[in-house]
């Protein structure tokens, strides 16, 4: 064999193991990227427990609640003629007893309106993943809006103002638009 072939054999070899190395380098680094800085989101199925163990700790996980259906909202109509997004208009209120409804299901691509309500005291209502902050005084009604993206379920929380117990939360999932 000519040192030539030989040199251009173990050349190759080296391209191949940095191939290799730089993609276990950067599947690693995929899965270590936190959720709140993971622009698209989703997951599997997994048992309502898991899901709050992990949430509480995340404020986000991939999975969604197995046998999981969408909240049928107050109100709802298609966002635009002929789209298959939809509006929808939900109500949610901060209490002493929690968040009424404590879990709201989407699904993606969704259009979300809520009126959010402080009924016995002030309270606020954070979504941190998606980076939504509402203030409501007692008696006070504030309107959220934004449109989903991705599938997984994330945490709401009342995490300044929550005048009984402390912090209380609830669990807004995003399902896969064809389920």
């Amino acid at each position: 064999m000519s040192s030539k072939y030989i040199r251009t054999i173990v050349a190759l070899l080296v391209i191949i193991a940095v191939i290799v190395v730089l993609g276990f380098f950067f599947r690693s680094r995929k899965q270590e990227v936190s959720p709140s800085s993971s622009p698209q989101f989703g997951g599997g199925e997994a048992s309502t427990t898991e899901i709050l163990t992990n949430l509480q700790k995340n404020k986000y996980v991939p999975d969604i609640p197995i046998n999981a259906k969408p909240t049928k909202p107050k109100e709802s109509s298609p966002a635009a003629p002929n789209s298959k997004v939809n509006l929808g208009l939900f109500e949610i209120q901060g209490t002493k007893d929690g968040f009424n409804p404590s879990s709201i299901i989407v699904t993606s691509g969704d259009l979300v309106q809520m009126k959010f309500t402080a009924v016995d005291g002030d309270y606020d209502f954070s979504m941190p993943y998606f980076g939504l902050y509402q203030f409501a005084k007692k008696g006070e009604t504030k309107n959220i809006s934004f449109q989903t993206t991705g599938e997984g379920t994330l945490l709401f929380e009342c995490k300044d103002h929550c005048p009984s117990k402390g912090k209380i939360e609830g669990q807004f999932v995003v399902m896969p638009t064809s389920r």
